[in-house]
């Protein structure tokens, strides 16, 4: 399965979540506390509808998930 991420254009943060609270929406960016926001090939396009993302501002990332061994 592909896992794709939306990744800021300006500083290359990947996106974490949404602050729906006020509009327009304020878009969180992931850090060393928060995840980013992984989704499947199916849900990019819905997600940039809900989440009013920008194609200008947001570019379309695929991750690869590494299982680690500790």
């Amino acid at each position: 399965m592909n896992y794709y991420a939306f990744k800021n254009r300006r500083n290359g943060k990947l996106l974490s979540g949404t602050d729906r609270r006020k509009y327009p929406y304020r878009q969180i960016l992931s850090n060393e506390y928060r995840r980013p926001l992984l989704l499947c090939d199916l849900e990019i396009e819905t997600a940039m509808l809900a989440r009013r993302i920008n194609p200008a501002t947001y570019k379309v990332v695929k991750v690869r998930v590494v299982e680690v061994e500790e």
